[in-house]
């Protein structure tokens, strides 16, 4: 059902014709998705996938879709040039036709050296058109069994434009590093659990904004550009020193840093008020906790009244 309104959305866009290689993965391969169920590890035969891709076409036809279909070798059985046979990225044509090429230029070249043989040289001759194009069928022939084509209705009025813009993506727009950074990341899909997690996952990462650090008014841009930065303890945001008007020094030694955000909201109140002390800085942005020298725990407790001990165990387990 999504092959074909994917078909039904591409012919409202002026497209003509559908090419599609019938190629299983096989035993052990990842094509997709990284470490799927075993059962689908089994290697599939090429004719069952094949009917597939013909039961799906079949049903595109039947919505009035799609104009005909056949196997590459039927459709292009009276062609004139190769330059007919689409080549496209990672494709077996993009592979197969520069080589046979540079195969029947070699057996040229050999020719040729034959029958100059002693001479000081040969003359170089063009292509016959007609026997790459056989030398083309042939090859097609072998391998009419891996491709299917189809030709698309045409349309009763002019192609409509697209009016979504294009969204890239570093994921979607390579199986391969779709594959490699699943393996990476050990999104696998080899249950269902793990399934749900990479999923997750995977949306999360095709969703979400590049990460904006630092305050706004921020001298760097918002990027992680290689300085010196702290992070909130609170809600893990990071700042340039520069920003926050911190020394080198200064970030070295500090125990906390709660940004004003946290502060105003009353995320720090765990932190302020036991043990640490408070100092804002230049920037409204950001506060600095320092950590101080305390008395040791026993010492501290036993110049606490009975009341004051009870306080400060109820703040503890509210803390907590």
């Amino acid at each position: 059902s999504i092959l074909v309104a994917y078909l039904e959305y591409v012919r409202t866009l002026g497209f003509q014709w559908v090419h599609i290689w019938v190629e299983p993965p096989k035993a052990g391969d990842e094509y997709i998705f990284f470490a799927r169920p075993d059962q689908h590890k089994k290697p599939m035969k090429r004719d069952k996938l094949r009917t597939w891709y013909v039961q799906m076409l079949d049903k595109a036809k039947e919505r009035g879709l799609i104009e005909k279909f056949a196997s590459m070798a039927e459709m292009y059985g009276e062609m004139k040039s190769i330059r007919e046979i689409p080549l496209f990225h990672g494709d077996q044509w993009a592979i197969t036709i520069p080589e046979l090429l540079s195969r029947i230029e070699q057996e040229h070249q050999e020719t040729a050296e034959a029958a100059n043989k002693g001479a000081s040289g040969f003359k170089l001759q063009k292509l016959n058109s007609r026997e790459v194009v056989d030398r083309a069928q042939q090859e097609i022939q072998h391998l009419k069994r891996h491709f299917l084509v189809a030709k698309l209705q045409p349309l009763d009025g002019p192609p409509k434009t697209d009016l979504d813009p294009e969204i890239s993506n570093d994921l979607a727009n390579s199986r391969e590093v779709l594959l490699g950074h699943c393996q990476v990341s050990h999104w696998q899909f080899n249950n269902e659990r793990y399934a749900q997690y990479s999923t997750m996952m995977l949306l999360n990462h095709f969703q979400r904004k590049p990460r904006l650090f630092c305050i706004p008014t921020c001298r760097r841009g918002r990027k992680e550009d290689g300085t010196q930065m702290v992070g909130c303890d609170v809600c893990d945001n990071w700042f340039h020193i520069e920003c926050v008007n911190l020394t080198p020094e200064q970030a070295q030694v500090m125990k906390n840093f709660i940004c004003t955000q946290c502060a105003e909201v009353g995320l720090a109140g765990g932190l302020a008020g036991s043990g640490f002390e408070t100092s804002k800085s230049d920037t409204p942005d950001v506060e600095v906790h320092v950590d101080q020298a305390a008395a040791p725990p026993s010492t501290l407790l036993e110049q606490l009244g009975a009341a004051e001990q009870s306080t400060l165990a109820d703040s503890i387990v509210s803390d907590r």
